[in-house]
């Protein structure tokens, strides 16, 4: 071998130099091979790993077991099927027992010397009459039942508002803290009238019975109206009532109009339910009317 020979074969070895061991260190002072603990771990999953393989086999082997079994249970079934069809199939059949027919009469000698007659044609026999068919008797007709009553609606809470009261003295109280405030305002003193008494009335009854707070069109009149849901009795009250119209532009502007000169009120107080505190409530409405 030449130098140079010698010089490449040399070049061509690889030389294997493990890496430094890797130890972790912790601050309390403990430490392992992280090398040793990786080839624990390597083995751990190798292990799980060939767990999980064994375990598929006993269960790929068990579902092939059971297929099997089925299929031979299947297989016997058929066979019986088919040995009971055959059995069927072979069962003798008795023949019919042909009935004695009556011995024939032996016709009477003919005189030698005339000549044989023909044989008499057999009688001709008539066909059984074939039983008469039954007609298959109708099957009783079932009544139709009647129809299952549907559960009725569950129909949403009714806003009851049955009972209620006049506050009569609370009205006549109105028509005087309204002409306060018109003498106030350098203006003359409006009368009760009947016609706005009732008026004003019946729009505060409407208003309650149908839990609808609006004004009316139904009277050519100016109206202020008014609605309390509240247990707080002091502000059932003539002051109470007409301070919230006076602190509203659009009802003060009707106490203080000096076109007008007759009124009528209306109050009320009931018990009346609200679905959105899902209980009653006393509650009061008021109505005023003008002219």
């Amino acid at each position: 071998m030449t130098n140079a020979e010698q010089l490449l074969e040399e070049k061509s070895i690889i030389t294997y130099t493990p890496a430094p061991r890797v130890l972790t260190r912790y601050e309390d002072g403990f430490s392992f091979d992280l090398a040793d603990k990786m080839k624990i771990i390597h083995g751990e999953f190798h292990l799980e790993e060939r767990k999980a393989i064994a375990e598929n086999r006993k269960r790929l082997a068990a579902e092939a077991a059971a297929q099997k079994e089925q299929e031979s249970v299947a297989k016997n079934e058929n066979a019986s099927d088919t040995k009971s069809a055959v059995q069927a199939s072979t069962v003798p059949v008795k023949p019919a027992t042909p009935k004695p027919s009556a011995p024939a009469k032996q016709p009477a000698a003919a005189p030698a010397e005339t000549v044989a007659s023909k044989p008499a044609p057999e009688p001709v026999k008539e066909p059984a009459p074939a039983p008469p068919k039954e007609s298959p008797v109708p099957e009783p007709l079932k009544e139709p039942e009647p129809p299952k009553e549907s559960p009725a609606p569950v129909a949403p809470p009714v806003e009851e508002t049955k009972t209620f009261s006049y506050l009569s003295q609370v009205e006549k109280e109105i028509l005087a803290v309204t002409n306060r405030y018109r003498r106030e305002n350098g203006l003359s003193n409006l009368v009760w009238d009947d016609s706005l008494y009732q008026s004003s009335r019946s729009h505060t009854r409407l208003m309650f019975e149908t839990n609808n707070f609006a004004h009316t069109t139904k009277y050519a009149v100016a109206e202020n109206i008014y609605m309390l849901a509240s247990s707080d009795s002091s502000k059932y009250s003539a002051e109470f009532i007409v301070a919230k119209w006076m602190n509203s532009p659009g009802h003060r502007a009707n106490i203080l109009d000096s076109r007008v000169t007759r009124m009528g009120a209306g109050v009320l107080k009931g018990d009346q339910y609200f679905a959105k505190y899902d209980r009653k409530l006393p509650t009061l409405y008021a109505t005023q009317h003008f002219k």
